[in-house]
């Protein structure tokens, strides 16, 4: 009979810049469940955790081996809001409040009318511009998006 024996050896991080803790789940079995933290800390790109194994088998041979798991820092958009603008007005949007590290913003309206525009859209403050007429009270939706690089968005 195979046994396994699971366990955390080491971590690049401190609680500060994470929210929860690295944890094994069923960490006596060939194929353990790992729950990771989440990176809090803006300016931390990734960390590791270093994750040991010794196995065992009917004969009491053991093996013992070691492997790294980086954490990686996740983006997260947070838009700000909700905002309320009469019509004709501008109004400041903020985005300062999302995470991830080297962020880059895109904001976008979804179905602008004519008179409907962004100004600054890709920085973490855009101007909203609301339209010049309104029948009724309008809603708008705003897209905030938050990319690490130009091949990744949320």
């Amino acid at each position: 009979m195979e046994t396994w024996d699971w366990g955390i050896e080491n971590k690049t991080y401190t609680s500060a810049q994470v929210l929860g803790r690295a944890k094994l789940v069923k960490d006596m079995e060939k194929v353990p469940t790992f729950y990771i933290p989440e990176i809090i800390d803006d300016n931390t790109a990734s960390e590791n955790v270093t994750v040991k194994i010794l196995a065992s088998d009917e004969k009491e041979n053991y093996a013992e081996n070691r492997t790294t798991i980086t954490i990686v820092n996740s983006i997260k958009a947070k838009p700000g809001g909700p905002y309320e603008v009469y019509e004709g007005q501008t109004i400041k949007l903020d985005g300062r409040e999302s995470g991830g590290k080297d962020k880059e913003y895109n904001w976008g309206i979804k179905n602008p009318s004519e008179d409907t525009s962004l100004e600054n859209d890709l920085t973490s403050t855009p101007t909203f511009h609301a339209p010049q007429n309104i029948a009724k009270k309008e809603e708008v939706e705003m897209l905030c998006c938050v990319n690490l690089d130009k091949n990744f968005y949320l």
